[in-house]
């Protein structure tokens, strides 16, 4: 399937069912128990001041999947999310060949009551004309309004500014 004119449009693609329910339940368990493992190792920043991206005080983080369980590589090297990276980060390289990396591979889940992430671009360089970042969301849990779900504006890959930090938008 060809999923370039909603990459255009919407900034995002949806790749539904990607994954049985057991193995979202097998990658649950393997992240609470990482998270259980990790989290009192990891440097604390509920002091980071600003937009507040970075405090990380409000949610369950596990960094470096990489490194937690060889099962994470079936995530990584998934063939169908594989050529919709292809079609966004290959195309408009050095010869339409320029090799991409896997850069960040972290999982994290809001805990309840969190106020939620300042609306943000990821590539933090709005307003470009190319495709220099892309992030894949595996959604282990249906995502809902009531359960801390990223929210992603369709369109605003397309901004050609930063987000106003503190503001809230409604649409």
């Amino acid at each position: 399937m060809d999923y370039r004119k909603d990459i255009e449009e919407k900034g995002y693609v949806v790749l539904p069912n990607l994954i049985e329910e057991k193995a979202c339940n097998d990658y649950k368990v393997l992240l609470e128990d990482n998270h259980e493992i990790y989290a009192p190792k990891y440097a604390g920043n509920t002091g980071a001041a600003g937009h507040g991206l970075d405090n990380k005080s409000l949610e369950k983080t596990v960094y470096n999947l990489h490194n937690k369980d060889l099962s994470f590589f079936e995530l990584f090297e998934h063939q169908e999310v594989l050529k919709v990276l292809d079609f966004m980060l290959l195309e408009g390289s050095y010869k339409d060949a320029e090799p991409y990396y896997l850069y960040n591979n972290m999982a994290r889940c809001p805990l309840l009551g969190s106020p939620g992430q300042q609306l943000h671009s990821d590539s933090r360089l709005p307003g470009i004309n190319y495709c220099i970042v892309a992030n894949v969301l595996w959604a282990l849990d249906d995502f809902t309004f009531d359960n801390g779900s990223t929210r992603i504006v369709p369109g605003s890959h397309k901004i050609k500014e930063f987000a106003e930090d503190g503001k809230i938008y409604d649409e």
